[in-house]
């Protein structure tokens, strides 16, 4: 069990906005697919999505609901830090 710290403070250097998580997810999401050598219609096809839905995450027009999250989480086999590259970023 992981024992909680005290709270991170939020800075110029650790920019969490909405534009930027977005930007950092689409990427994200892009490279992964990439690595894994899968097309956008692979991953809308494990996802029961139309690749339309898929190819606008990608390209950071439109987010991902939690149950989608949960769902890429699952079919690509990585973990949350991964997906949102939150090592490298915090």
């Amino acid at each position: 069990m992981r024992i909680l710290s005290s709270p991170k403070r939020i800075t110029a250097e650790n920019d969490f906005s909405d534009e930027r998580m977005r930007i950092i997810f689409a990427e994200r999401l892009r490279d992964l697919r990439a690595e894994l050598k899968f097309t956008q219609g692979d991953i809308a096809d494990m996802l029961h999505v139309p690749v339309s839905t898929y190819a606008n995450w990608e390209q950071g027009r439109r987010e991902p609901g939690i149950g989608d999250i949960f769902r890429l989480l699952y079919v690509l086999d990585i973990t949350a830090d991964e997906l949102f590259a939150l090592e490298a970023e915090v």
